[in-house]
């Protein structure tokens, strides 16, 4: 049995099933499978609670008895979110569901006025963030309904591009996260949303560096004012492929032939080009 979620591929034999069915983390479900039951469920949480903190440099929050990430516990005043996710606590209600959280949503909706007043379109706006620190920030989630925006969705097409395994209003509250981290916003003109000019980056940054991790080679290195996507008016110094790309563009969107041509000839003074 192939088992797959958010970040990693987990491959069960026969004697894997049988171990996880006498531990009581698996039932049998005629018409789905095996799937995990309510203590399986988490403890896979758990696994990825710990895995995300340990990734994101952050301290892992705990469940209380009777919660389990995945379904409704008793009733909670305290948001305790499950880091991979961002949006739900491990009482199994959203962020907004929690009164706690009234000030913070308070704020996110201010830096979201303040950063509309900007004349800048979204999707041209450079902040010169570091991709790096932005995906330590980014639960993997996240990091997934990211992938799925370009070039442009709906929340009812992200809705079915998951399979329907996430809520409705996951799926919102996952955007207006992402829309508070400046990565995606609701276009104007439409019903979709895209991403901006960071979460283009991101974006690249998360596909790349997957790429890279799977040949089992080390990172290149995005410029401040690069995304992968904006093609800047001249190529830069040094070609750094993306690999994740079919066309194999550099960070600077520019192909390896643009940065061939712009290399001067052997034998000349460079100041005199």
């Amino acid at each position: 049995m192939a088992c797959r979620y958010p970040g990693q591929v987990l491959i069960l034999s026969e004697e894997h099933l049988r171990r996880l069915h006498e531990m009581e983390l698996l039932e049998f479900r005629h018409s789905q499978g095996w799937r995990p039951n309510w203590l399986g469920a988490g403890v896979l949480n758990w696994h990825r609670q710990l895995r995300e903190a340990q990734n994101r440099h952050l301290v892992a929050s705990l469940p209380r008895p009777g919660e389990n990430g995945s379904h409704l516990g008793p009733t909670c005043d305290e948001f305790r979110p499950l880091l991979f996710s961002g949006v739900y606590c491990w009482c199994g209600r959203l962020r907004s569901e929690h009164l706690d959280e009234a000030p913070e949503t308070a704020l996110r909706f201010l830096r979201y006025y303040q950063r509309t007043r900007s004349p800048n379109d979204p999707q041209h706006r450079i902040s010169g963030r570091s991709f790096p620190d932005l995906v330590h920030q980014l639960p993997s989630d996240l990091g997934e309904v990211l992938e799925l925006i370009p070039p442009g969705a709906t929340m009812h097409q992200l809705f079915q591009l998951l399979g329907g395994r996430v809520r409705f209003l996951a799926i919102q509250e996952s955007l207006c996260l992402l829309l508070d981290l400046d990565l995606a916003y609701p276009s104007s003109d439409d019903p979709l949303w895209r991403l901006s000019w960071d979460g283009l980056g991101v974006n690249n940054w998360l596909k790349e560096s997957t790429m890279r991790e799977i040949l089992d080679q080390p990172m290149t290195e995005a410029h401040p004012g690069e995304n992968g996507e904006s093609l800047l008016p001249v190529p830069c110094k040094r070609y750094r492929p993306l690999l994740s790309k079919q066309a194999r563009p550099c960070w600077c969107g520019h192909s390896r032939t643009a940065h061939e041509r712009k290399r001067p000839e052997p034998g000349l003074d460079r100041e005199s080009l």
